[in-house]
């Protein structure tokens, strides 16, 4: 293997990334009229718990994330009618559900995850927060979980 300072491997990651920066910003821009009609429906939903990120290298991963806060159970009208907004306006369907078990209200994600033009990898989180007083759910212990680890240290003579 050919030795190569330092420099001059900081510097071709650097053109790497700049490289990948650019695939990216493309990429992004090739599918705007997407991007921009999911976070319209999310922050029709709701203004202040709409989020994106995007991130990765020359293909980006775009994440977006909705917290709905203040529901009155799983089954309340307006956790349903957003989740069937979101799925009409991204053409997708949400096919996992996650509950929060450490958090001291209820609250269940949704999540959707698909690629576009078999490129550009899109992910939809959306956070259901029930009232901690509602009728229907309620955070309720059911069981303990006790684990045995084993301990090593190192002994040397």
């Amino acid at each position: 293997m050919k030795y190569q300072p330092a420099s001059t491997q900081l510097r071709q990651d650097a053109l790497n990334d700049a490289k990948n920066a650019r695939l990216r910003q493309q990429c992004l821009h090739a599918n705007r009229v997407l991007l921009n009609r999911i976070l319209r429906t999310l922050r029709a939903i709701s203004p202040d718990g709409a989020r994106v990120y995007a991130y990765g290298g020359a293909l980006p991963d775009v994440v977006f994330k909705l917290d709905i806060p203040m529901l009155d159970g799983f089954k309340d009208k307006r956790l349903i009618k957003a989740l069937e907004r979101i799925e009409h306006a991204a053409g997708c369907q949400f096919d996992r559900t996650w509950d929060s078990s450490w958090s001291a209200t209820p609250a269940r994600e949704f999540r959707s995850t698909f690629r576009v033009a078999g490129r550009m990898s899109v992910e939809i989180a959306v956070t259901a927060i029930i009232k901690a007083d509602a009728p229907t759910c309620r955070r309720v212990q059911v069981g303990e979980k006790v684990r045995v680890e084993p301990v090593y240290e190192i002994q040397c003579d």
